[in-house]
């Protein structure tokens, strides 16, 4: 029905243009008529010219109106485009702006160009050098307990999955709610692994109930080996079931142990170098001292817009979240093969190739 409907349109607009067309025609031929018919008259009556020779004129200068209307139309454009390519140039070259015939013209426009193309690299440079210090300041942030006391449970989750995959595991992300006592599925040397993380308080203490949960889970999952990463305190019960049953505690004191080994990271944390935009050199800010701005040695202004602070070690996993919602991704197996998918799912059906 569309189809039809859509044709009846193009018809029914195709008629009206003819119509448009053909009053227009005809208006201008009636108007030619009677400007025609109007001269031969008044060629007659007031020049004495025979109706012969008014007769000529009758055709011939509503012919003439029109072919200077039409020279006008469409010969000032062209005489426009013209003077605008025979411009003379700043150097008195006719045309050598606009045609490339001036040599001092060609040489700035390269000379522009070349500057151009400097400032783009430059700013693409110093974009480059300011994601690669946040990230390094990241790497040391993600080393201090207190930057991992701050992380919410997900967060917590998502910068534990992702050190491990620094420390050389494949990774599997479960969902974030409903994971039946596993966080991840990790594999390594062949070895399948579930990680259980909990971001407890310094004073709360996991007992053997949570443990069990993770060993069910092993035991589902025919895994090796069990990780449970805490950053509260892990009571004698569960040191003894984790031994009984290969899974291995992880308290804070191990955990940024093992963030140091997969973030070897031991340079200046209280600094940030930025690159300047118009010279390149390389300005120091104090992090600490909350310096705003700098000038390089060639006196450009250089603003810091990079607060400590700010800074989380979440954006280590930046590179692997969900571009529709956020969430981290997981590594699914489907029946085609392996394929990343959002834990946000069913709120969020994101995925593509693995």
């Amino acid at each position: 029905m569309k189809g039809i409907d859509s044709i009846f349109s193009f018809i029914g607009k195709l008629i009206q243009l003819i119509f448009c067309i053909g009053f227009a025609i005809g208006f201008s031929i009636c108007l030619l008529y009677y400007v025609g018919l109007f001269i031969m008259f008044l060629s007659y009556y007031i020049f004495g010219i025979d109706i012969e020779q008014g007769t000529v004129l009758f055709w011939v200068l509503p012919l003439l109106v029109i072919g200077i209307y039409l020279a006008w139309a469409f010969g000032s454009d062209y005489l426009h485009k013209w003077r605008q390519l025979n411009i003379k140039c700043p150097h008195g070259v006719r045309g050598g702006k606009v045609k490339s015939l001036c040599p001092t013209c060609v040489k700035i426009r390269e000379d522009e160009s070349r500057e151009q193309q400097r400032k783009a690299d430059l700013n693409s440079k110093a974009n480059d050098f300011r994601n690669r210090e946040i990230e390094r300041l990241a790497r040391i942030k993600v080393q201090q307990e207190e930057s991992i006391r701050a992380l919410s449970p997900q967060e917590f989750e998502d910068v534990v999955s992702e050190m491990y995959r620094k420390l050389d595991y494949i990774v599997e992300q479960t969902p974030f709610v409903n994971d039946h006592g596993k966080d991840a599925i990790m594999y390594r040397n062949g070895k399948k692994v579930l990680l259980e993380c909990k971001r407890y308080g310094s004073n709360n203490s996991i007992g053997r109930p949570q443990f069990q949960k993770l060993f069910a889970a092993m035991v589902e999952e025919n895994a090796e080996k069990g990780i449970f990463v805490n950053t509260g305190i892990f009571t004698k019960t569960a040191y003894e079931y984790g031994k009984e049953n290969n899974i291995e505690l992880v308290d804070m004191n191990e955990l940024l142990s093992l963030m140091k080994q997969a973030y070897p990271e031991r340079s200046d944390g209280d600094n940030a170098m930025l690159i300047c935009h118009q010279c390149g050199e390389k300005v120091s800010f104090s992090l600490s001292n909350n310096e705003f701005e700098k000038r390089c040695s060639k006196g450009h202004v250089v603003v810091n817009d990079i607060s400590y602070q700010q800074i989380s070690p979440t954006l280590l996993t930046s590179d692997n979240n969900c571009p529709r919602c956020g969430r981290r991704l997981r590594r699914i197996k489907g029946k085609r093969g392996y394929f990343w998918g959002c834990t946000g799912y069913p709120n969020c059906s994101y995925t593509h190739s693995a």
